[in-house]
């Protein structure tokens, strides 16, 4: 009975503490806001967005100072690094193709329907780089703190891949329940997203093709189309949207966008499988099993 207490805190903490160094990166991100912006109104545009995804780079700050003076966690820090046999150019351009692909598939799809009507605005290509690189800051950000650093901390607490997977998915989705336009088909969403992620992170330890593919959804739904991204609609975008003729269909939700849809959740269900499959042919690894090297309580 005290082992399956100590089994059932231990979760719960990882938990909580994920939870509490996201707030503390939150604090310390928000200090951006104290940078002024230009006055030009494409430019302020670009600056606002910018700034709105740059925050996060508190998030990153407060998990590596914590895994550097943890001793627990130090060795988790390998995994975002080069040590990593899956964080190589070929794996981050994978998931950039893969997180684009399925973005725009959804997208295709709501526009084919006639559910959105999208028209061209402006581009940029410094606005491009530089809005790129900050969604990658944010991206990265919530794939630091679920995907390695929960992730990580479940798996040596209870050995067990399965629950760290299932666990940093639905505090994942938990992340996003006071979001705008959330709903239990966008909450469903957001979980199996992260189930996909974490099926890659265990089959491949690739931090860089999670982080890509978080980036590449994020960027095409948000920066490029101008949808919501998760109900959230920046200043600037590449294209804009026609909010007033948008409409709610199996394709496209008008609060949340395209990850409120029944199309959404079956696209990525579909792709979360296919990770599934492939990663157990691939490296015949179990996901009912231990992941060798793992103890508990470690």
């Amino acid at each position: 009975m005290k082992k399956i207490f100590r089994l059932v805190f231990s979760w719960f903490w990882s938990c909580i503490l994920t939870l509490l160094l996201i707030t503390a990166g939150q604090m310390l991100g928000s200090l951006v806001n104290l940078i002024s912006g230009p006055e030009d109104s494409f430019a302020a545009a670009v600056f606002e967005t910018g700034m709105l995804y740059a925050s996060f780079i508190g998030i990153w700050i407060v998990f590596i100072l914590f895994m550097l003076a943890v001793k627990a966690d130090r060795e988790t820090l390998r995994h975002i690094g080069k040590a990593s046999r899956g964080n190589t150019v070929g794996f981050a351009l994978a998931g950039a193709a893969t997180g684009f692909a399925m973005n725009g598939l959804c997208a295709l799809a709501a526009g084919l329907n006639g559910d959105i009507a999208l028209h061209f605005d402006n581009f940029s290509l410094p606005a491009f780089v530089i809005l790129l690189i900050a969604v990658f800051i944010q991206s990265g950000a919530e794939e630091l703190a679920c995907r390695v650093f929960l992730y990580r901390r479940i798996l040596r607490a209870y050995k067990s891949p399965l629950l760290a997977v299932l666990v940093n998915s639905a505090l994942f989705g938990a992340l996003h329940l006071f979001n705008n336009g959330v709903s239990a088909v966008s909450i469903y969403n957001i979980v199996i997203i992260g189930i996909l992620m974490s099926l890659v992170i265990y089959y491949w330890d690739s931090f860089r093709f999670v982080a890509w593919l978080h980036t590449a959804w994020n960027f095409t739904q948000n920066i490029l189309l101008g949808l919501p991204n998760s109900g959230h609609v920046v200043p600037y975008s590449i294209f804009k949207l026609d909010a007033a003729n948008a409409r709610d269909t199996f394709f496209y939700n008008t609060a949340f966008g395209l990850e409120g849809t029944f199309f959404a959740d079956i696209v990525l269900t579909v792709a979360a499988l296919a990770v599934f499959f492939m990663g157990r042919k691939m490296t015949g690894k179990k996901l009912e099993r231990p992941e060798a090297g793992t103890s508990a309580g470690a």
